[in-house]
């Protein structure tokens, strides 16, 4: 097996883009990262990128962009002897490695094989779920309607911002950069659902956006307001909105320790597409 690595995503790109795109879906995240990285050069001198090819074909990759996990690609069954060689890459090049996210059995290989070689303890950190929607099926209504969000939405978003990562990722850094999100706001990447009387209520954002889907996350509604479909509605209109863009598909990652999101989500037609699991590397 051959074991490469990168110092440019664009040469990284060259070996697993037909991959990821194959899968667009499943492989989302992966690509929107790289994609992400391709745009915004001042990430790429940080990030380290990595294949495993066998007989040619790639069959395992990965990626990080500290301060984040380590991201896994798996592209073929029984890729055990190929991520050992990843991982003993990863030790001897010294990557920064927080943790690792990847497909369930994967990302324990992984945890297990860098402890092995390394003396650094894992933890079973969050348990996440891949869903897709091709079709909405529309809740009950909640009063109010969707809108993009606009520079004045700026100081509420940036509180539900940082709320939903306290409640919701709290190991991962919220997206409080003022340039970054303003910039994101402009791009019309933030949704806000309203009440009739103009009050915010909960909000949603668009990101990594692919030939044939495209993510929705950072999914909030303040704890006070709560149960009355305010997320639900706002979830659902706007995936219709995407769909009705030109996307095949919309996409998120729901923490499965959360059953009252799952079901919420389910209940407007996304359906599982694979679970995921995050490791943290003592």
């Amino acid at each position: 097996m051959d074991v490469q690595t990168y110092k440019s995503v664009q040469a990284y790109l060259a070996q697993v883009q037909p991959l990821l795109e194959a899968r667009e879906v499943e492989h989302c995240l992966m690509q929107g990262i790289a994609l992400n990285i391709r745009r915004s050069p001042a990430l790429e001198k940080n990030a380290y990128f990595i294949t495993v090819a066998d007989q040619g074909a790639v069959v395992a990759s990965a990626l990080v962009t500290p301060p984040f996990n380590v991201l896994l690609g798996v592209y073929q069954p029984d890729v055990d002897a190929a991520l050992e060689l990843l991982v003993a890459r990863v030790v001897e090049e010294q990557w920064p490695v927080p943790g690792v996210l990847g497909d369930v059995e994967e990302s324990l290989f992984f945890a297990e094989t860098y402890q092995r070689l390394t003396g650094r303890t894992y933890s079973k950190n969050m348990s996440e779920r891949l869903f897709m929607l091709t079709e909405v099926a529309f809740p009950r209504p909640a009063p109010g309607r969707l809108r993009m969000a606009t520079k004045k939405d700026f100081k509420q978003l940036l509180e539900w911002n940082r709320a939903f990562f306290a409640e919701a990722l709290p190991d991962m850094p919220p997206e409080d950069d003022s340039k970054q999100m303003i910039s994101r706001i402009t791009h019309g990447d933030y949704w806000i659902w309203e009440t009739p009387e103009q009050e915010p209520v909960s909000m949603a954002a668009t990101s990594r956006a692919l030939s044939t889907t495209i993510s929705i996350g950072l999914v909030y509604t303040p704890p006070a307001l709560r149960g009355r479909g305010y997320a639900a509605n706002c979830v659902a209109t706007l995936s219709q909105h995407l769909l009705e863009q030109g996307w095949q598909s919309c996409n998120l990652f729901t923490n499965l320790a959360n059953p009252i999101s799952n079901a919420i989500y389910q209940k407007i037609g996304y359906r599982a597409v694979k679970d995921f699991q995050i490791y943290r590397i003592a």
